[in-house]
């Protein structure tokens, strides 16, 4: 009989879909026994259209290996499987797989499948052995933030989050943690409040900052976050990290960028006002809420 193999299954997966009974090829087979004394196996899979790195086939499968049954290029049919979190990534663990094709009978590679993106191979040797190790805060970098520096791709764990009442729009404000120190005056990019939302990103949240601007009103810094990697979810992370203390925002030696009052209504009959977050601008009943951009100390 001829089988062929599940086009996109593994795309779907991967994106939150659970395509039923997919087939789908092995391409290799890592055994991390020998040094960890784990007999689950990290796998990669492929539907023809991609191939995905990060999958597992638990202990209790390990006789097909064993038998010679389950080898490079062997075609098989995943009949029950889950997927895993870890560190921002999903793992495919394959509880159930049915033999269709043999290796030798297979021939080799079906296709020239490309690589979906996932989950680097350190990470997926990890969530297999269960050697974690904890992701390292950027520490200091909260202080350099606040002293007008501008740290490059820091990390940080979230402490908390709040929604800010904005008119027009939804602003929600972060308490970030670098392990020594905490700051509060963080709001989020709206194009990021999903990661909200979806609770990806919450209490004790693991993240990497990719872009941001940092910006300064009246005499008090501010960090607007742009783009983020989560790295670890909260129940990875397992609760705070250090011992942070708050840092004052307050820094004298950080220009000021308040306007006088006579400013506050230009000759256009706009009204401005602002909070140390937004400057809002007022037109009869229209309102424009700007996020401040970034200024040059």
């Amino acid at each position: 009989m001829t089988y062929q193999l599940s086009q996109g299954a593994l795309s779907k997966i991967v994106n939150g879909q659970v395509p039923r009974n997919p087939i789908l090829q092995c391409l290799d087979i890592y055994d991390f026994s020998a040094e960890s004394g784990v007999n689950d196996l990290a796998i990669v899979l492929s539907d023809i259209v991609h191939c995905y790195k990060a999958c597992m086939l638990p202990e209790h499968r390990y006789n097909l290996v064993r038998e010679g049954r389950f080898q490079q290029h062997t075609l098989l049919r995943l009949t029950y499987y889950l997927t895993s979190l870890h560190k921002g990534s999903k793992i495919i663990i394959c509880y159930d797989v049915e033999i269709l094709v043999s290796a030798k009978e297979a021939g080799g590679r079906v296709g020239n499948p490309e690589r979906l993106e996932g989950p680097d191979d350190y990470c997926v040797y990890q969530f297999i052995t269960g050697n974690m190790e904890p992701t390292n805060l950027t520490t200091g970098a909260i202080k350099e933030l606040v002293g007008g520096k501008q740290p490059y791709q820091p990390i940080f764990q979230c402490l908390a989050t709040k929604n800010m009442l904005v008119p027009g729009d939804k602003k929600i404000r972060l308490v970030l943690s670098d392990g020594v120190h905490s700051f509060s005056a963080v709001l989020l990019a709206s194009s990021l409040n999903i990661l909200v939302d979806d609770g990806s990103l919450q209490r004790y949240t693991v993240f990497q900052v990719i872009h941001y601007h940092s910006a300064v009103r009246e005499k008090k810094r501010i960090l607007i976050l742009l783009d983020i990697d989560i790295l670890e979810y909260s129940y990875e992370a397992g609760g705070q990290i250090g011992e942070p203390v708050p840092l004052s925002v307050t820094n004298e030696g950080l220009p000021c960028t308040s306007k006088p009052e006579n400013e506050n209504i230009n000759p256009s009959g706009k009204q401005k006002t602002s909070n140390k977050f937004a400057l809002i601008e007022i037109t009869g009943n229209h309102q424009k809420i700007y996020i401040m951009p970034p200024q040059t100390d």
